[in-house]
């Protein structure tokens, strides 16, 4: 198995995946809230590119994880 992808825990997981958000999603400058009644925020030129690998990366990464808990908790029937 890729190395950090499984084992681990599902909070480990999620704390990978917000450290991700935090260097790819949020950029210096953005908005710190969600104010609703704000106009849409405008994302820099380039915004999608690196936005989009970290995507696919974390959706490939969350594919495998499942696979592994479905395969732990199958195993043990």
């Amino acid at each position: 198995m890729n190395e950090g992808l499984a084992p681990g825990t599902a909070k480990a997981w999620a704390l990978e995946s917000f450290e991700v958000a935090k260097t790819t999603a949020y950029w210096p400058g953005a908005p710190t809230g969600c104010d609703h009644d704000a106009a849409p925020v405008t994302l820099p030129p380039g915004y999608d590119g690196p936005a989009s690998a970290a995507v696919a990366q974390q959706f490939e990464k969350a594919g495998v994880r499942l696979a592994w808990v479905l395969n732990t908790l199958l195993a043990k029937r």
